[in-house]
Order: structure tokens, then sequence, then C-alpha cells
């Protein structure tokens, strides 16, 4: 059995998983405080009555009725109702993925150098 080869093989799959965002929509209705998750990669805030503020990292916004805004990472405080559109989820959502699945290419390389190895001094 070459478990290199599959060691590689799962490695880039979680590369690849790791880097595309699915086309899966959601939404929810805020009434005084959210905090978006990370696992989604944009969201569409839209206030349908009261006064909402909406953190972000660089900005700082307050939104009334009628008013929307697109954000990626952002904490939602306020009273009122509003709906939150979500899209774009991603299956690994921190960047440990990434080192994880490079852990596992070179494990795989590491093997398959090894069975080349034994496989020569057999010979």
């Amino acid at each position: 059995m070459r478990l290199g080869i599959i060691l590689i093989s799962v490695g880039i799959l979680i590369l690849v998983l790791g880097e595309i965002s699915f086309p899966l929509h959601t939404s929810l209705t805020v009434t005084h405080h959210f905090t978006s998750p990370p696992w989604f990669t944009s969201g569409k805030i839209y206030v349908n009555n009261g006064t909402f503020t909406v953190y972000s990292d660089y900005l700082v916004e307050n939104l009334t009725n009628g008013q929307s805004i697109c954000l990626n990472n952002f904490t939602l405080i306020g009273k009122g109702n509003a709906t939150v559109t979500f899209s774009g989820f991603k299956i690994f959502y921190t960047r440990n993925y990434i080192t994880f699945s490079e852990i596992v290419i070179i494990l795989g390389i590491v093997l398959e150098i090894l069975r080349i190895i034994r496989l020569r001094l057999i010979r």
C-alpha cells in the first residue's frame, strides 16, 4: 500500500478545499446583538426598523431604517430588527489548515522517498 501517495493527495485536497468558498447563502433576523461567524466570507446587513451600530475592522457605522451595508467581519449592536444575509461558506476558515496540510504533504513525500530507497537497496 502506498501510504505516501495517499497522504500527499489528502494534503493537496485539504489545501484546495480551504481556498474554495462554497455558494451557500443563509439569512437570519437580529434584534439586538450579533457577531458574524468566521466561516462565511461576507454578510449583508439590512435594517428593517430601529437603529444599529456596526463595528468592523476599520469601520464604525450607524444604520437606521432601510439602510444596508456589506461587510466581511462585523459585530452588530442595537435595538430593532435587522436581516443579515451571509454568503460564501468556507469549510476551513482559519489558516491552521495550511500548516496541517503542509505537514501531511511533507510526511507523504518522506514516506515515498523512503520507499524508493528501500526498493533500490533490495535490488
